[in-house]
């Protein structure tokens, strides 16, 4: 699967774990949600993430009520881009 994924989408396991994870929540999740749901450190899903925010796959939006935390969900062109890895 790794390989597919590098082979075919540029793209590794653990981005694609992110992203899966994200698809099935359209309104996102916060920066510490994914942490658990992923089950690695903060400081991982900062790294993968903000590789995906400079290729405009995924976006940070403020969290209403809590200016501390953002949440992070897939762009259309996120959703896109998975769409292809997942079939």
């Amino acid at each position: 699967m790794r390989n597919l994924l590098r082979l075919r989408f540029g793209t590794t396991l653990p981005r694609f774990d992110l992203m899966s994870r994200l698809e099935r929540y359209p309104q996102g999740l916060k920066m510490k949600e994914l942490s658990h749901h992923l089950m690695v450190t903060g400081g991982s899903v900062t790294g993968i993430v903000d590789q995906l925010v400079s290729e405009r796959l995924v976006e940070r939006l403020p969290e209403p009520g809590d200016r501390r935390a953002l949440r992070v969900r897939l762009t259309r062109a996120g959703e896109e881009a998975f769409g292809k890895m997942a079939r």
